[in-house]
This record gives structure tokens, sequence and C-alpha cells, in this order.
């Protein structure tokens, strides 16, 4: 069986065709962070976030300045 690669659909509308470079990397991105965001747990520390809604959502520490925006998180890998 030949397999056609300028019409292959992979997901959704994405389909391997001229100008499609983009899509196929950014799909290569999403497949790559999926398997080391599984190699990680997060927790969220000892800061009360909160979060802004002034047009789009921010986390905040609380009692700091809303006008600039943070997340702290504390990362350790796990054991696989």
């Amino acid at each position: 069986m030949d397999l056609d690669l300028f019409n292959l659909k992979l997901v959704g509308h994405l389909t391997l065709c001229e100008g499609s470079q983009e899509k196929l990397m950014s799909l290569r991105t999403e497949i790559v962070l999926s398997v080391l965001l599984t190699s990680f747990e997060f927790f969220s520390g000892q800061h009360k976030i909160t979060w802004t809604m002034p047009g789009v959502s921010a986390p905040v520490v609380e009692g700091d300045d809303i006008t600039h925006p943070s997340l702290p998180m504390l990362v350790s890998a796990l054991d696989i």
C-alpha cells in the first residue's frame, strides 16, 4: 500500500500538504510537551494565588502587584 503524504489527514483539519509545515511543527511540539509533562510533578507551593480577570485572566500572588502576573510553583522529576 502506497502512502500519499500530501493528502494524509492527521488530526482534525491538519493535512500534510504544501504550506502546512508550521502546523506539523506545532503538532510535534505538542507531542513532545505531552511526553515531557508526564515526567514531572507540579506543586503550588506556599503562595496563595488569585486570578485577575481584566480581559485576559492571569494568575497573581495574593498581596503582590496585579500588573505583574506570576505563578510560582515547585517542580520535581518523577521516577519512571
